[in-house]
């Protein structure tokens, strides 16, 4: 490892209430319970607010952190977390619908030694933030196996998210069966300098 003391940015030990840009704490299983709590949540609720779209429901495949978090997990702490994206994947069954929650949800992770970026401490939270985003999978088919139609959607769509969250990896969190399985990883991903690779 480079010398850290070099770099202004990084703190060994971050405290909960630490802002920055980065943590480079380690993301552990309990940090992944956390986010597979919020991610359950967040699938709930938005199926109690939209009745409408019950039949999607049956067509969930899984929920799993990407992006930056998950190459840092997948790295063993070799990269960094800004904050923690979740994708909720669904099969896409209405041809005509690119779409089944337009916004992404901002969540309050809580109190970490992850700390605050500094965005966060304008939105009042107390911990990093969460974007909770849905995903609908134009590869695959109810009833699919979720890993592999995640993973074929990864390697085969053309879609611009497709192209972005196989830059770096993917964690399952949810559902329980597949919690904490790496389901994609990027090992040519550029990891954060400070560690030597």
């Amino acid at each position: 490892m480079k010398d850290p003391t070099n770099l202004g940015a990084y703190t060994a030990t971050m405290a909960a209430t630490d802002v920055s840009e980065y943590s480079r704490e380690q993301l552990t299983e309990e940090h992944l319970h956390r986010l597979a709590a919020i991610a359950r949540a967040e699938v709930a609720t938005f199926f109690q607010r939209n009745p409408h779209l019950d039949e999607y429901r049956d067509a969930y495949l899984m929920t799993a952190l990407t992006q930056g978090a998950a190459l840092h997990y997948a790295s063993g702490g070799k990269h960094r977390v800004k904050d923690l994206d979740i994708h909720s994947f669904f099969v896409r069954l209405d041809p005509h619908r690119t779409q089944l929650r337009r916004a992404r949800r901002v969540i309050d992770f809580g109190g970490s030694e992850h700390g605050l970026h500094p965005d966060d401490v304008k939105l009042g939270f107390q911990g990093r933030h969460v974007d909770g985003i849905f995903r609908l999978v134009d590869t695959a088919r109810k009833g699919d196996e979720p890993v592999l139609a995640v993973q074929h959607y990864l390697r085969n769509s053309t879609t611009p998210t497709a192209f972005h969250l196989r830059q770096k990896a993917v964690v399952a969190l949810d559902p329980l069966e597949l919690f904490g399985k790496l389901v994609w990883f990027n090992r040519n991903a550029p990891l954060d300098p400070v560690w030597d690779e």
